[in-house]
């Protein structure tokens, strides 16, 4: 349509220009016949021999109104063209029009993502019918999820908490977190959330709090199970004992400590624990052997980290 429009427009201008040219050809040569007409009526004296020329003029002069006349007809031509023209630009728009649309179509074929990541789960596969994203704004229906992506560069463990442990956790606490699935590996992380609000269930009050992993690792997947242990406290070179071995008492807490073959009862004094070790702050040094008693339920209320249970399973 471009090109139509640019040629028609072309051969007006030329046209134009041509017809503008015989109009004022054509009238000169009516004036130059009317001349020749008068000189010759003047010179009668002569007419015999400008009879001739007379009937010579007169052609010319019918010659001139006859291309006076063709050069009106070409005008009328000129002004058909020019609607052609108007007709030719009116479908150079509407192909501009059907383009954009075209282009505007093209673009609902490709579904981008909002953000980087790996799709984990896909809910529609391909030739499925879905409701377009466009539509479900306009309220014609909610759209339907496509895929799920997961951003695996940062990962989180969502904990819930007992209540009576929350004291103890704080913003930017360390963390040492275990995946199930990898038991040998202890993954660091730190306290990046604590819930507001609190959750009851089966009479039991949590909060949840949400544990960052420092540092990116290829192994760690979405939805896997973890567990969490938060570090309140940290003493470095302290005399430690399994918590099996301790004996709490009225008296104090007591180990049993063999001394030249024979056992004996022996009070000390701790310090922290992390439910598997804890520290001896004295009654004890180091190179003592101490007994651990072949009945260890008595020692099950030193595990109060983890609450009566344990700690539930954790989800990211």
């Amino acid at each position: 349509s471009k090109a139509q429009l640019e040629t028609a427009k072309s051969r007006y201008d030329t046209i134009k220009n041509e017809t503008d040219q015989e109009l004022r050809n054509a009238q000169l040569k009516v004036d130059q016949a009317k001349s020749s007409l008068e000189t010759a009526k003047a010179n009668r004296i002569q007419d015999d021999i400008k009879k001739r020329d007379l009937a010579a003029s007169a052609a010319s002069l019918n010659q001139a109104k006859s291309a006076l006349a063709s050069a009106k007809s070409s005008k009328y031509q000129d002004q058909i063209k020019a609607g052609s023209i108007i007709n030719a630009r009116a479908q150079l728009e509407k192909a501009k029009a059907a383009l954009q649309n075209a282009q505007t179509q093209l673009t609902y074929t490709t579904i981008t993502t909002p953000r980087a990541g790996i799709i984990v789960n896909k809910y529609v596969e391909e030739g499925s019918i879905v409701t377009a994203g466009r539509q479900a704004m306009a309220g014609s229906g909610s759209g339907v999820t496509i895929v799920e992506i997961a951003d695996v560069s940062k990962m989180w463990v969502v904990v819930n908490i007992d209540e009576t442990d929350i004291s103890k956790i704080k913003f930017n606490q360390d963390v040492n977190v275990t995946i199930d699935a990898f038991p040998e590996s202890v993954f660091k992380g730190k306290v990046i959330k604590i819930a507001p609000g609190a959750i009851v269930n089966q009479n039991v009050t949590t909060i949840p709090v949400t544990v960052e992993i420092s540092k990116f690792d290829a192994r760690l997947k979405p939805d896997m199970n973890a567990s969490c242990d938060f570090i309140i406290d940290k003493k470095i070179d302290v005399l430690t004992l399994p918590v099996d071995a301790i004996t709490e008492t009225k008296s104090g807490v007591q180990v049993t400590v063999l001394e030249n073959g024979n056992s004996v009862t022996r009070t000390i004094k701790t310090g922290i624990t992390d439910n598997d070790n804890i520290e001896v702050v004295s009654g004890l040094k180091e190179g003592d052997v101490v007994l651990i008693p072949t009945d260890i339920s008595a020692k099950r209320s030193m595990r109060q980290m983890r609450g009566p249970s344990g700690p539930p399973p954790m989800k990211r």
